[in-house]
């Protein structure tokens, strides 16, 4: 593991060094953008790979989170990252969409540590916080073994996540038509917070763990509704 990251952070700062990346189609595509553009553009790019990557190894040396701050800010050093990746290469960086994607970011990394959860208590981790199992009365010992239910602080989890999803709508009211495109992972977050809903917040639940098989067909026709408003 630890390797894994050193490689990834040496990738990333000989490319922003402008020297010759390693023969990977990755860090190729990574020299391309960040060689492309102004250098804000860069810079900005520069942060997000490097938060990104920060983030992941920090939470490779753990085995749980000990308050819902710390997971939003994980949330965001990734999946915000992510979002802000995709936005500044396609040149959309004002102050809307950021806060925009800010907030999208951490709603969708909140809902994938709930996705998340079976997979990584096999694993003896956790990224439940341990605030929410105090306050239900949730033994962290008992989820790792799969002998308690966690839906009181799924429940919070899910609330923290609604909030940042309704952030985000009240925000894309002021954002151009075209750029709400990037703005598609909402629609993942929206179906599988519901779908968590129906399952009466069972983490657990298979439907909830199955893969969406209509996501495809919901996402298509809101890039579709979002192409059609542009035209308008």
């Amino acid at each position: 593991m630890f390797f894994r990251f050193a490689f990834w952070q040496d990738a990333i700062d000989k490319v922003v060094r402008q020297e010759r990346p390693y023969d990977h189609p990755v860090i190729t595509e990574l020299h391309n953008v960040l060689n492309v553009g102004s250098a804000e553009l860069s810079a900005l790019t520069q942060k997000s790979l490097k938060d990104m990557l920060t983030a992941r190894q920090g939470l490779s040396k753990v085995t749980y989170i000990a308050m819902t701050e710390q997971l939003e800010d994980f949330s965001r050093m990734t999946r915000t990252s992510l979002l802000n990746l995709c936005i500044n290469s396609a040149g959309l960086t004002t102050e809307t969409v950021t806060a925009a994607a800010s907030h999208l970011g951490i709603c969708h990394g909140l809902v994938n540590s709930l996705r998340s959860t079976p997979y990584l208590t096999s694993k003896n981790q956790l990224l439940i916080p341990q605030n929410l199992l105090v306050k239900h009365r949730v033994s962290q010992q008992d989820v790792l073994r799969g002998r308690q239910n966690v839906s009181g602080p799924a429940q919070d989890i899910a609330s923290m996540a609604h909030h940042h999803l309704d952030q985000v709508k009240l925000l894309l009211r002021d954002v151009t038509p075209l750029s709400r495109i990037m703005f598609l992972p909402l629609v993942i977050c929206e179906r599988r917070l519901d779908l968590l809903r129906k399952c009466d917040y069972n983490i657990f639940d298979g439907k909830f763990l199955s893969k969406d098989s209509s996501l495809s067909w919901h996402l298509w026709k809101a890039k579709w509704r979002m192409r059609l408003r542009s035209q308008i």
